[in-house]
């Protein structure tokens, strides 16, 4: 219960990965209850291929990596995304909260 990471030890707290996916999809989706996003929600039953398309590529512009059609192809659950940010993808991008 006591898994508290402090920011800027070099590696993103798992909490801030998932929440900024978790920010990622309820903005691409505009969904209004946040709390349907949840690990193991399916993102087909959240959105359509065509939608999860721009969520991972607002994904790979928010974390600066990219993802291929196989990888995008095994991915079922909101978990199963956060999974896969936080093992091929850098740290988010700080920009957002001053920006446009």
């Amino acid at each position: 219960m006591s898994h508290s990471t402090t920011e800027g030890d070099g590696n993103q707290n798992p909490d801030v990965i998932e929440r900024k996916v978790i920010d990622v999809i309820v903005e691409r989706l505009h969904i209004d209850d946040r709390a349907q996003v949840t690990p193991d929600a399916r993102l087909y039953d959240l959105t359509d291929s065509l939608g999860l398309t721009e969520i991972v590529m607002d994904l790979e512009d928010e974390f600066e990596g990219s993802m291929s059609d196989e990888a995008v192809g095994t991915i079922q659950t909101v978990g199963q995304l956060i999974d896969y940010v936080r093992t091929n993808f850098h740290a988010p991008r700080e920009k957002d909260k001053a920006g446009q």
